[in-house]
């Protein structure tokens, strides 16, 4: 499957720039690449891990929904997007686990 440079470019926009937005300084993102088998699949997993305070239960449910915002400015439709463009990449997003502090999100993309 060929990707879309220009969509994938926004989905890590739309990330690091909803990083960049919650935390305080000294902003600290952490971006690590895998490969990995994801159910039954070879996948590259981009895991962006950032120092803010992280996702309440809330947050973490509803944060992929369309209009969806907790910004005083913001649309809500900057992961809505992401989301609809990385599966339209045959791949999936989804927040993580595996912080202690700070917000984590997943990006699988299939990979050949």
């Amino acid at each position: 499957m060929k990707v879309d440079p220009f969509r994938l470019g926004q989905v890590f926009r739309n990330i690091l720039d909803n990083a960049l937005a919650a935390c305080a300084e000294p902003v600290q993102i952490r971006v690590a690449c895998t490969r990995m088998d994801h159910d039954g699949r070879s996948m590259i997993q981009l895991a962006f891990c950032d120092n803010g305070p992280g996702l309440n239960a809330e947050q973490r449910q509803r944060i992929f929904e369309p209009f969806y915002t907790t910004k005083t400015k913001g649309t809500g439709l900057g992961m809505a997007i992401a989301k609809r463009i990385v599966e339209a990449h045959g791949g999936e997003i989804a927040v993580g686990c595996g912080v202690a502090r700070g917000a984590e999100l997943l990006v699988r993309l299939p990979c050949q």
